[in-house]
């Protein structure tokens, strides 16, 4: 298992790219992300301990893979289809990875 130091800089490594990606972000902004970021840090993946959490297990999230690369990601209509609504008359906006996907939207 990885240690949790190392968990921490990888989000703060994730993070930073992420921040260096939006530079266009308004200020007020990208403080919110950063207090975010290091509240996350602090307190970690809530637990069953916490009463608010205690019917969701975080382990397999907490496991899982991170990283941020909207770009490499392997989507095309027919992936999406099973995960999207009739459009006819919708709006659609299609995240990956947390970006938006214009050509998968309407």
């Amino acid at each position: 298992m990885v240690e949790v130091a190392e968990q921490k800089d990888s989000y703060r490594e994730l993070f930073a790219a992420f921040q260096g990606r939006h530079r266009e972000t308004a200020p007020w902004l990208q403080d919110l992300r950063r207090q975010a970021l290091e509240s996350f840090v602090a307190r970690g993946f809530p637990t069953p301990a916490q009463e608010a959490w205690r019917h969701t297990d975080l382990r397999e999230l907490a496991a899982a893979p991170r990283g941020l690369h909207p770009a490499e990601a392997d989507v095309d209509e027919e992936r999406l289809a099973g995960f999207l609504a009739a459009s006819a008359g919708f709006h659609r906006l299609v995240f990956v990875n947390g970006s938006l996907r214009p050509e998968f939207s309407s």
